[in-house]
């Protein structure tokens, strides 16, 4: 599955219907969503609750994706301090080489949910690969401070075969970023490949101020509609919007005659979003514009409001 981002003021964009796709409810408290790489299945197999241990039965958990933060994001991050070595393509897929897919937990979760480390093979009995797999979850502050809150190393006869290699469970803390780090290790515990993966955990709400330029308009065509996010947790959204008067006590809906994209868009805590909004045919009065933005990992939505009036 490939996943287009388009960049614009930090704003990151992507289709609605992909979006929507990879953006899924699952397991635990607020969901995983799994960075993937491979030919992943419809479902993957995994073990029962994580228990910090390797798990081998198998029951159904659904895949989901992040569109948000791809596995080698976190090289690039400034609060990411601790050196790991590139993926070698040895055998994670990277660069159109290696032997294995993996899906690991990333982006935005609640605090005290499950993450997972999973190696998918293109053969149906494995990868044969005899090797120490030595999975690292470490903890960043704002000032890059790094500790290591779970460590552990499991020895892999053939990977890609039953359940996860690793599962466990975040913390019980909020505001606080993390690396999950994957190395595939020889018997010498040299390291032959790695991957990583980025986990935010921020505080489940929604701080964000829905305003127009102008407090008045006369004669104008189109206001500036401007969407700050406040943070801490990152803002999905569409471009749609609606309009309603004041008729008395009451707002009512004004009737748009406007199509809009199927286009959805990430905002970042401290960022903000302008967009365009026809006041062309409005009539003299009070109005607001109304918009919907949602936190998708966190199951948290809110309707802004920006009031307006023309005269």
């Amino acid at each position: 599955m490939k996943i287009i981002k388009l960049f614009n003021r930090k704003l990151i964009m992507l289709p609605l219907a992909a979006a929507l796709f990879f953006i899924l409810p699952g397991c635990g408290q607020g969901g995983d969503n799994l960075a993937e790489q491979g030919n992943e299945p419809d479902e993957v197999r995994a073990g029962s609750p994580p228990d910090d241990e390797t798990h081998t039965n198998e029951e159904d958990i659904a895949v989901v994706d992040s569109p948000v933060y791809g596995a080698s994001d976190c090289r690039n991050l400034p609060w990411t301090k601790k050196e790991f070595e590139e993926p070698s393509g040895k055998w994670f897929l990277h660069n159109g080489e290696g032997l294995l897919g993996y899906q690991l937990t990333t982006g935005t979760q609640r605090a005290g949910s499950s993450f997972v480390v999973n190696f998918i093979a293109h053969k149906d009995e494995g990868e044969t690969m005899a090797r120490t797999v030595r999975v690292q979850l470490i903890s960043f502050n704002e000032d890059g401070k790094e500790e290591i809150v779970k460590e552990k190393e499991i020895f892999v006869e053939t990977a890609g075969k039953g359940g996860p290699v690793y599962s466990g469970y975040l913390p019980e803390k909020e505001n606080v970023s993390y690396v999950l780090a994957v190395e595939i290790l020889n018997k010498a515990g040299e390291t032959e490949d790695t991957m990583l993966s980025c986990i935010y955990v921020p505080e489940p709400e929604i701080n964000a101020e829905l305003m127009t330029d102008k407090e008045a308009y006369s004669g104008e065509k189109e206001l500036i509609l401007i969407l700050e996010n406040h943070g801490p947790t990152e803002l999905f959204f569409g471009v749609d919007y609606a309009v309603e008067k004041k008729e008395a006590d009451s707002w009512v809906p004004v009737p748009l005659d406007l199509a809009f994209i199927s286009i959805g868009l990430y905002l970042p805590p401290g960022e903000e979003y302008e967009s365009i909004v026809d006041i062309s045919e409005l009539p003299p009065g009070e109005y607001r514009v109304l918009k919907n933005v949602r936190v998708e990992e966190l199951d948290l939505q809110e309707m802004l409001t920006a009031p307006f009036i023309i005269e």
